[in-house]
């Protein structure tokens, strides 16, 4: 979803609407590899919530 607002030049509006809830949750982080692209972006996302709103991060252990 960053990467597509990132595109579309609508990064800023997208990174607003998700540092509005009180609590934002990421399902399954780190599933598939991040591209340091998308990882740029995620970091964008947590600066921008930092003292704003927590986030809740789940992942699946890999065997």
């Amino acid at each position: 979803m960053l990467a597509k607002a990132h595109n579309d030049g609508t990064l800023d509006k997208q990174l607003t609407i998700l540092s509005r809830p009180t609590l934002l949750i990421i399902d399954a982080l780190g599933y598939l590899p991040f591209e340091a692209n998308a990882a740029h972006l995620f970091f964008q996302l947590a600066s921008r919530r930092y003292e704003k709103g927590s986030i809740l991060i789940t992942s699946k252990a890999r065997e």
